[in-house]
Order: structure tokens, then sequence, then C-alpha cells
């Protein structure tokens, strides 16, 4: 009728393609497609890759091998971590129907919810460090022509340094944690399972050191001084648990 829309309101919920066809009819926009929108072609994107913790041990392992920053050292030290949990899983759960152990059943049932909570945070940490390290790279790329670009594109790989960073510390403090369960649960546990009660300690120690590895580089190149020191003071009390054994 030739009157304009004054206002509108969506109660509930709307359908993204209702938005995009409202976008096409106004702009008159020639061969639209959805795909010519940038979040739905990210989207898209996102969802043709597979989640890492998703992979085979081979597709991980082989993924790892690439000639690319990711996966890199940070998610196989997430990795190592999520391993250690498993094992600490599945040795609190022989031990539990271990009849001669009843008596500790109350300490293996809070072990085992530790371990395993333990085990999820890990496995998601695996493709979380590798997204923020794919953030850096991101921010490097940003375009440095003019002096505006410049101060945008370093104040945008600060912010992803500084969250590359918080990744692999978050390991590291899960990864701790495990080793005072461990100590807990070797003298209550089935003693056939001594080997593998050894060996998710030793991932534990691969996890903490890998780790701090990565959180150590990223601190080179960030400059908040602030927030160096309150990684610096994480990297510390994780570093106190490791060698007192003491959870915090």
């Amino acid at each position: 009728m030739g009157a304009g829309i004054a206002g509108s309101e969506v109660v509930g919920l709307i359908p993204q393609a209702a938005l995009d066809s409202a976008a096409e009819y106004y702009l008159q926009i020639e061969n639209f497609r959805p795909e010519l929108i940038f979040e739905n072609r990210l989207q898209i994107l996102l969802n043709q890759k597979p989640a890492l913790s998703g992979l085979s041990v081979a597709a991980f392992l082989d993924a790892v091998a690439q000639t690319k920053a990711v996966p890199g050292g940070g998610s196989v030290a997430a990795l190592a971590g999520a391993l250690a949990a498993s094992l600490g899983e599945m040795v609190t759960g022989f031990s539990l129907s271990k009849k001669e152990l009843g008596e500790f059943r109350a300490q293996h049932l809070e072990l085992m919810e530790k371990f395993k909570t333990a085990h999820l945070s890990l496995q998601s940490a695996i493709q979380k460090d590798s997204d923020s390290y794919a953030g850096v790279e991101s921010a490097l790329k940003m375009p440095k022509s003019s002096e505006e670009e410049k101060k945008r594109r370093q104040e945008q790989v600060q912010r992803a340094l500084q969250a590359a960073a918080l990744a692999p510390i978050e390991v590291a403090e899960i990864a701790a944690g495990l080793l005072p369960c461990f100590r807990q649960l070797e003298p209550i546990s089935n003693p056939n399972l001594k080997s593998d009660l050894q060996t998710g300690v030793s991932m534990a120690h691969a996890a903490i050191r890998g780790a701090l590895a990565n959180v150590s580089i990223n601190l080179e190149s960030i400059k908040s001084e602030v927030f160096s020191k309150e990684l610096r003071e994480r990297v510390q009390a994780v570093e106190k648990i490791v060698s007192s054994g003491l959870s915090s």
C-alpha cells in the first residue's frame, strides 16, 4: 500500500531464513544466497570441521603430525591429562567392584566423581586449546597498512595471546588436581592395577609440563604486566602442587 514499516516485534523465536528473505527483499541484492552472509558461511565451515576430541586415535595423530600450528602441544597436553583422568576412572571402577576394598567405597565414589569431571574438562580442552591458538593466527593476519589498522591488530593479537595462555594453564591446573587423587587412590586400589595407576600419574605429569610450556611461550609475547603476574602466580601454584602433592 506504499506505507513504510514504523516498527515490529518478535514474539518468541524467528527462523534465520525469515531474516535472510527480508534482507534480500528490502536490499534488492542481485543473485542473493544465504551463504553470502558471513555468519551463515562460517557456521557451514564450522559444521564441516569435526571436533578434535571426536576424531579416532589415528586421525588425531595424523592431525598432529601435519605441518600446521594446530593441533599442537597444547592439545596434546590436554589429551595426556584426559588419558590420566580416564585411567584414574578405570582403576577406581575396578577397585569399587572388589569386595575386599568395600570399606573404602565412599572414598572410591568421591574419587570417581573427581576423575570423571577432570576427564570431561580435559577432553573439551583438546579443542579449546587449538581454537584459542587459531585466534592468534587469525589476529596476526589482520591488515596493518595504516596506523589505525596496526593498533587494532596489536590489540586483537594481545587478546588472542591471553586467551591462548589461559587455555593451557587451565589444563595444567586440572591435571595437577589429579595427582593428589592418584596418591589417595594408590593405597586403597586394586593392586593388580598398579601399573595402570602409575601410567596415569605419568600422563598427568606430562600434561602439566606440556601445558606449562605452552603458557610460558605465550607469556613471552604478552605485554600486560597485570595479566602476566596473575598467570605466573597460577603457574607457581601448579608447581607447588606437583612438588608437594597437596591439593589447593
